[in-house]
């Protein structure tokens, strides 16, 4: 167990995130001692901290070179594992996470995604506070019907996406190179 503590971000108050906890087995009673201890109630913030999980979730698929659908796999466990634990109260630890992706998608990587949920530029603490809205990110939207198909990731929503519930019409901005060249040719 080992605490960081950024004292240029403390004394400068530029940032809120200035302490952030290394972890081991049992840590969270260690970790709740020393924040008390040197008065430190609130030492993070849940949506900035779920955001860098989603973001660590991310970069684990991408450093393992997973598939499409083996990352959308990977995510989804990742937001209901969260889930679940929130709704039992239990807390998100990222122990628990590593641990499960490991036994389950990287046996032969173990430790991975801690390391880099703890690693530069995330420094995440092993218990993550969630926001439910922010562990949204890693979540897709898809539908489709007998002639159309149609799937994104949640965090292009007013983005890239934009939906016109009154229209009931969705316009998107960032429309792929392929599909534009697909469109162009259709229209020639």
């Amino acid at each position: 167990m080992a605490a960081r503590i950024n004292l240029t971000a403390w004394l400068s108050g530029t940032s809120t995130r200035f302490i952030a906890f290394r972890i081991g087995r049992g840590a969270k009673d260690v970790t709740e001692y020393f924040a008390k201890f040197v008065g430190c109630e609130e030492y993070t913030r849940a949506r900035a901290n779920t955001q860098n999980l989603v973001q660590v979730t991310k970069k684990y698929c991408a450093v393992n070179d997973f598939s499409d659908d083996k990352t959308e796999d990977v995510k989804q466990f990742v937001f209901e594992r969260c889930n679940t634990w929130l709704d039992e109260g239990e807390p998100v630890l990222l122990e628990r996470i590593s641990e499960l992706l490991d036994s389950s998608f990287t046996p032969q990587e173990d430790g991975r995604f801690l390391e880099i949920a703890q690693d530069d530029p995330f420094f995440l603490s092993n218990e993550v506070p969630i926001e439910k809205s922010a562990l949204r990110g890693l979540t897709r939207y898809s539908d489709k019907t007998k002639k159309l198909s149609l799937s994104f990731d949640s965090d292009l929503i007013n983005i890239s996406v934009f939906y016109n519930e009154n229209d009931q019409e969705i316009r998107i901005t960032d429309v792929p190179v392929k599909l534009k060249e697909q469109l162009a040719t259709e229209e020639a």
